[in-house]
C-alpha cells in the first residue's frame, strides 16, 4: 500500500484522521486521530473536555479485534478481493475494442484508478453522454483548483461497487459514446 502523508511526514505537521466505517462496517461509528507527538499536550490541554460518544463495548471489541490480528487479516482479505475485481475490470477493458482508445494509470491507488480516453469529444460531452446512458463518470479535472493544463479526458474509476456483469454494460456504453 502507498504510505499515508502522516506516515512520511518528517516535520510532524500532518494530523491523520480516519474511520473504521469503510474498512469494517458502515454502522461502526468509530473514528480516530493520530497526532504528531508535539501536539499531544496541546490537544489534551485545549480539547480533552469533548465527550466520547462511542460505547465502551464497541471500543473494547474493536481493540481486541485489532490486538489479536483479526483486523489485519480482514484488510488482507479485502485487499485481495478488490485486487481481483480491479484486475478483471482492467483486463476486460484492455481486451475490449476500446483498448486502442484508452489507457489506465494509477491502478495501485486504493479502490480507484485513472482511465484516460483518447477522443475528439470534450470531457464534458463524454460525461453528459455517459450520464444519458446511465453511467456516472467523474473527470479528474473536477479536483483541480485551477484550470487543468496537465491532463484532459482523464476519469476516476471507482471499482468498489462494480460487479462482473456491470463491466460489459460499462464497456458497451463507452463504445457507444467514444468515437
Amino acid at each position: 500500500p502507498i504510505p499515508s502523508l502522516q506516515e512520511i511526514d518528517s516535520s510532524g505537521k500532518v494530523i491523520y484522521i480516519n474511520t473504521f466505517s469503510k474498512s469494517l462496517a458502515s454502522t461502526l461509528r468509530i473514528s480516530y486521530m493520530i497526532l504528531p507527538p508535539q501536539l499531544l499536550d496541546t490537544f489534551e490541554e485545549k480539547l480533552s473536555f469533548y465527550n466520547n460518544t462511542v460505547s465502551n463495548l464497541e471500543q473494547y471489541t474493536l481493540a481486541y479485534f485489532i490486538q489479536e490480528g483479526y483486523f489485519e487479516k480482514h484488510l488482507n482479505r479485502m485487499r485481495l478481493f478488490y485486487q481481483k475485481k480491479r484486475d478483471e475490470l482492467i483486463h476486460r477493458l484492455m481486451t475490449s475494442p476500446l483498448n486502442k482508445r484508452i489507457s489506465i494509470h494509477e491502478q495501485e491507488s486504493g479502490l480507484h484508478f485513472i482511465l484516460h480516453i483518447q477522443s475528439d469529444l470534450s470531457e464534458q460531452t463524454i460525461c453528459q453522454l455517459a450520464k444519458k446512458h446511465g453511467l456516472q463518470m467523474t473527470p479528474l479535472s473536477r479536483y483541480y483548483r485551477c484550470q487543468n493544463t496537465y491532463s484532459d479526458k482523464d476519469f476516476i474509476v471507482n471499482y468498489a461497487n462494480i460487479t462482473s456483469p456491470d463491466i460489459d454494460k460499462i464497456i458497451n456504453i463507452l463504445l457507444q459514446i467514444v468515437p
